[in-house]
């Protein structure tokens, strides 16, 4: 009798170990689960992309959110520069789309933002977002790059159009359209 309590106690064990290393495992996919979650939201707050596919190729590719957030951002700053002020009405289009992609006035993000809205940024900043978008961009398939290229263009356009024109003609200026066709040129030529 003894024996076979033995035998079951070891039976025990080994089904506790079992389920031991099955609910560790389960765990640890549950948490990689909830972390991609986490990621996917941080980088459609950061950037004010929606569609999923997109970001879940993105994550699949490296990216992490701040420097999505800079692939989003950089194009409309660089827009509201291209007349060589940033009016009012620019500033707030950038900031509403900051806002509405979660971003924070305390963020390391809004403070650069802001940073970037008072002083003109370098022409390396534009340069390092073309060669970082152009890599990004060309890893993806041909509907996610579509989205981002839309995503981009839009939040670019809208700056353009946020101050200027008269009875809304010319809303984009000459200058602002040559930003505007570097930027689709940049996320074309990458695909």
């Amino acid at each position: 009798m003894a024996e076979k309590d033995a035998f079951r106690e070891r039976e025990r064990a080994l089904e506790d170990e079992f389920f031991y290393r099955a609910d560790k495992a389960l765990l640890e996919k549950m948490r990689q689960s909830l972390e991609r979650d986490e990621s996917r939201e941080a980088l459609a707050q950061a950037t004010g992309i929606q569609d999923r596919g997109l970001l879940d190729t993105l994550l699949d590719r490296g990216v992490q959110a701040t420097s999505l957030l800079a692939i989003a951002l950089v194009p409309p700053v660089f827009v509201a520069w291209a007349d060589g002020n940033v009016t009012a009405e620019e500033r707030e289009s950038i900031l509403k789309t900051a806002r509405e992609s979660g971003i924070t006035a305390d963020s390391l993000a809004s403070q650069l933002l802001s940073e970037w809205l008072q002083t003109r940024p370098t022409a390396a900043l534009w340069q390092t977002w073309q060669h970082y978008v152009q890599t990004v961009h060309g890893s993806l398939d041909a509907a996610s790059q579509q989205s981002l290229r839309t995503s981009i263009l839009n939040q670019s356009r809208a700056v353009a159009k946020a101050s200027g024109g008269v009875l809304g003609i010319g809303k984009i200026s000459a200058d602002e359209q040559k930003v505007l066709d570097d930027i689709e040129r940049t996320l074309t030529t990458s695909s």
